[in-house]
């Protein structure tokens, strides 16, 4: 996964065609593009931001696998479904090794999704706690 295949996929692929406008798209400034690229480290959340912007996979701006666009996905249910399972394996696994890593992947997961973590307080806002889940993350 090196910054400049991502770049091209997406300057392929969307009307994104230089670092102003990837920055714009990612939140950010031109200048933490050019050093992200010198880096060679293509932020996932960028890529999220992205592929929402644009109707195309995450997955596919980061590896060039699977289907390009969220249209062309036969299921996309069963594509989230399978995603999130192996999310859940991972992190199962992760865990069993190094129990703090939960509390870690929250907070990275917290901090590229700030969305959720309004989601999660509005949801403890109306009474459904953590602990009302059927779904336990590790």
């Amino acid at each position: 996964m090196t910054f400049e295949k991502i770049w091209e996929r997406i300057k392929n692929e969307t009307k994104i065609n230089n670092f102003t406008e990837l920055a714009r798209v990612a939140k950010t400034t031109h200048q933490y593009v050019s050093r992200k690229k010198k880096a060679n480290d293509f932020p996932i959340k960028w890529a999220y931001l992205v592929a929402k912007k644009y109707g195309l996979s995450t997955e596919w701006i980061l590896t060039g696998k699977g289907p390009k666009r969220l249209d062309q996905q036969t299921t996309r249910e069963s594509y989230e479904n399978e995603f999130l399972e192996l999310v859940d394996e991972w992190l199962t696994e992760l865990t069993r090794k190094e129990p703090r890593r939960a509390e870690w992947f929250r907070y990275q997961f917290e901090d590229s999704f700030p969305g959720f973590k309004e989601w999660m307080k509005r949801r403890e806002a109306q009474g459904q706690g953590e602990g009302d889940t059927n779904r336990n993350v590790a």
